[in-house]
């Protein structure tokens, strides 16, 4: 697999994580470091995505991912692996 970085200014963008497991949550983390309004659209999250969910750093909706959920997002990270 051949990877392109790619290195943007999401500082106050909304930014959507679908998926609720581990890779989730290290995507979210990242995006809540630099700045993003952090979305995670999941069933279920691992306990650490409660957490971060719980603190009020990122908003969480415990359901199936809808494709309107995409819109108006500036970056989506599907993180479905685990």
């Amino acid at each position: 697999m051949s990877y392109c970085p790619i290195m943007v200014d999401i500082k106050g963008k909304r930014c959507v994580v679908i998926g609720g497991g581990e890779v989730a949550l290290r995507r979210a983390e990242m995006l809540v470091e630099h700045g993003a309004q952090v979305e995670i659209i999941s069933p279920e999250l691992c306990p650490e995505l409660n957490r971060l969910a719980a603190s009020g750093a990122v908003l969480s909706m415990l359901r199936e991912y809808k494709p309107s959920d995409l819109h108006g997002a500036f970056v989506v990270v599907a993180a479905t692996d685990n």
